[in-house]
C-alpha cells in the first residue's frame, strides 16, 4: 500500500506538485478546504517512508497549514479512530470522501 523505496523520490516530486496545486487558500470554502486537505493527507500517507508515525506527522503537517490560515488545529476527536483508519485505507484507493468528512467535522475558524 505504501510507495516502495525505489519510488519515493519520484513520489515526493509528484507530491510537491500536488501540494502546490492543492494548498488551501484563505478564500476557500470550508468544504473546498476539507477536500484539499483530505487529498494532501491521503497522498502524503501513501509516500511517507515510515510505517509508524505516519498519522501523527501528517496530522501535525495539516495543523500547521490550517493554523497559518486562521483555523484552529483540526479536532480529530469529532470522529472515532476506526473511522479515521478507514478513511486512510480508502484514501489509498483514491477515495477521499471519508477523510474529507472527518476533516470537515474537525475544522473550525479561530
Amino acid at each position: 500500500m505504501f510507495a516502495p523505496v525505489q519510488f519515493i523520490e519520484k513520489a515526493l516530486k509528484d507530491f510537491e506538485e500536488l501540494l502546490t496545486k492543492n494548498l488551501p487558500i484563505p478564500k476557500d470554502s470550508k468544504s473546498n478546504f476539507s477536500k484539499k486537505l483530505a487529498l494532501i493527507h491521503c497522498e502524503f500517507n501513501a509516500i511517507h517512508p515510515f510505517r509508524e508515525g505516519n498519522g501523527r506527522i501528517i496530522r501535525l503537517f495539516l495543523d500547521m497549514i490550517v493554523v497559518s490560515l486562521e483555523y484552529n488545529p483540526i479536532d480529530y476527536s469529532k470522529s472515532k479512530i476506526d473511522y479515521y483508519l478507514k478513511a486512510c485505507q480508502d484514501g489509498m484507493n483514491k477515495d477521499y470522501k471519508k477523510m474529507e468528512t472527518l476533516i470537515y467535522k474537525g475544522l473550525k475558524k479561530r
